[in-house]
């Protein structure tokens, strides 16, 4: 594989059988090309504002009246539309041809801008080829296009080429993408080799295949049971990453023969990256290492942990790998698929309520029985969250869990009573704290008092309270509060500028780094910084602070004893 030069050996447009299939089930689009101009009204033989249209499904040329649209739709440059059926339609909407009845886009000649041809039909369709006996999956990159004469063609450009070779996988591309951000994909016409093999084409494109049941005949791929992957999965399948996981776990057919193909594709994405964080970005990254299936075992059911009638019950209904995986974490509580499916995304709150040593089984009969005495039903699993809160607040309460607070009768009275009284107690803890930071700051305050300072218009005081600090940040729309813990250690200091003639409104809230006797931060309402006045004044109560710090670090050796 290594030494072909498959950038030669890989074709450069699909076959003429694959291009009918394609253009026949994919690129069925068709426009009608209109440019507004005076034309002779054949009705009436006058010369009247009117749009020439071209069909391109059956090549007739027709005029319309012409209609003021408000412009700009969907992009578009044009003000002009045309009266269909009495309706005006304007450039970008689709309507049914007056001549032949299809369905199609109605595209004014200026939306073509300075390109000869407009994209009205783009598709990324897959093929197989065997090539030197190696399986390549091919991608086509298939666009329908029409020309401002109203005449469509097909074109069909490589894209992105993946050929496997034993346990190896290499990627070829027939594009580049240009700009930094907002990237444009340029087709290049031939192939290149890419040093990653990453799976870039992820899902969605994958129904849009040209199937060749016979293609994989007689080769090491035989039995690889990749178009049955893709005939179950349709648009769900990850025809690259199935492959890769082929390459390195041949017991993959076995989940496919037994109907596991959706199965498959949602392990696939659940392990899936995106390419990049870019928001124009919709491509992602797969690979062959898919977590949750033991590859070890030969049998299907027991790859995925399951007995044989489970992996039954689990094809039957259609899971996808979080509902297998719910339903894998969930039996071991003696729990059925239906027990599971109530449960739902709530597996996580029964596992944490068996912790408390209840049974789980218990704990869902217990549950469906509150659920059955409920008016407006909330879902199982809703109620599982409940009870695993209440659990938790007696916990947090030092209320015993046994026997007889396991199950209480109304269990969102008895929950909801919890909540307001472990509230109660939050909130009398936090005043207990208040208090004893409360005490610490009145103290700092006594020893700051000489730092309290007067021009007969500003007037400056350190901060006495918990309180205080809340009602300023609550005043003058700011965090001060928060540094309530910081205040009573000492870490610093926060000093309130008044106005003389209002001592009890709140003005300016001034942090004041003590020890290179500097102001660290002045904010007043909503952050603002400080007023010509409040800076002067400032400037002069720091000069204050400066002769006096003395007095205030003695007072600190003191009250330390």
């Amino acid at each position: 594989m290594e030494e072909l030069n498959f950038e030669k050996l890989l074709p450069s447009e699909p076959t003429e059988k694959e291009k009918k299939i394609i253009a026949k089930e994919f690129l069925t689009a068709d426009a009608v090309v209109y440019r507004a101009g005076v034309y002779i009204n054949p009705l009436s033989g006058i010369g009247e504002k009117m749009c020439k249209c071209t069909c391109s499904a059956c090549g007739e040329t027709f005029l319309l009246d012409r209609v003021e649209t408000d412009g700009c739709h969907r992009y578009s440059r044009s003000n002009f539309g045309c009266l269909v059926s009495r309706e005006a339609m304007h450039s970008g909407s689709a309507a049914i041809c007056p001549e032949c009845g299809k369905k199609v886009d109605f595209i004014h000649v200026s939306d073509f801008g300075a390109y000869p041809n407009y994209y009205i039909n783009n598709e990324k369709i897959l093929t197989l080829r065997i090539v030197k006996n190696c399986l390549a999956l091919i991608f086509w990159l298939c666009s329908r296009s029409v020309n401002k004469d109203g005449i469509a063609f097909n074109e069909y450009t490589p894209y992105e080429t993946y050929v496997f070779a034993g346990k190896k996988c290499k990627r070829f591309v027939g594009y580049e993408k240009r700009g930094m951000y907002y990237y444009r994909v340029i087709p290049l016409g031939y192939w290149e080799k890419r040093s990653r093999s990453e799976d870039c084409i992820g899902k969605g494109f994958s129904s849009a295949v040209v199937p060749d049941k016979k293609i994989l005949n007689g080769t090491p791929f035989e039995n690889c049971r990749l178009n049955k992957y893709l005939n179950d999965a349709k648009d769900d399948a990850f025809p690259v990453t199935y492959m890769k996981l082929w390459q390195k776990h041949k017991t993959v057919e076995g989940l496919i023969d037994t109907g596991a193909s959706i199965l498959m594709s949602s392990f696939f994405e659940r392990n899936a990256s995106p390419a990049s964080y870019s928001y124009n970005n919709t491509e992602f990254r797969y690979s062959s290492r898919v977590t949750g299936i033991d590859f070890k075992q030969t049998k299907p059911h027991k790859m995925l942990g399951l007995s044989r009638p489970e992996y039954a019950e689990v094809i039957k209904r259609e899971y996808d790998s979080p509902d297998l995986l719910r339903y894998q974490k969930l039996k071991s509580f003696g729990l059925t698929f239906d027990d599971a499916e109530q449960i739902g995304f709530f597996d996580r709150e029964l596992i944490e309520i068996s912790k408390y040593g209840v049974n789980v089984k218990t704990v869902v009969n217990y549950l469906r029985k509150l659920q059955s005495k409920e008016k407006n039903k909330a879902t199982l699993g809703s109620y599982a969250g409940m009870l695993r809160d209440y659990y938790k607040i007696c916990d947090k309460l030092n209320i015993s869990v046994d026997k007889d607070t396991f199950f209480p009768k109304d269990l969102k009275k008895e929950h909801d009573r919890l909540v307001k009284e472990d509230r109660r107690r939050e909130k009398e803890k936090e005043r207990e704290k208040d208090a004893e930071k409360s005490k610490r700051i009145s103290e700092r305050a006594k020893i700051l008092s000489t730092l309290v300072s007067s021009n007969g218009v500003l007037m400056i005081r350190p901060a006495a309270s918990v309180d205080e600090l809340k009602n300023e940040g609550k005043c003058l729309h700011h965090c001060v509060a928060t540094y309530a813990e910081s205040v009573a250690s000492g870490e610093t200091d926060i000093f309130f500028v008044r106005k003389v003639s209002e001592p009890d409104k709140p003005f300016y809230t001034l942090e004041l780094d003590e020890k290179n006797c500097t102001v660290k931060q002045n904010r007043g309402k909503g952050n603002c910084a400080r007023t010509p006045e409040v800076r002067a004044f400032e400037e002069q109560w720091l000069e204050f602070v400066k002769q006096n710090i003395k007095k205030i670090r003695n007072r600190k050796v003191a009250a330390n004893g």
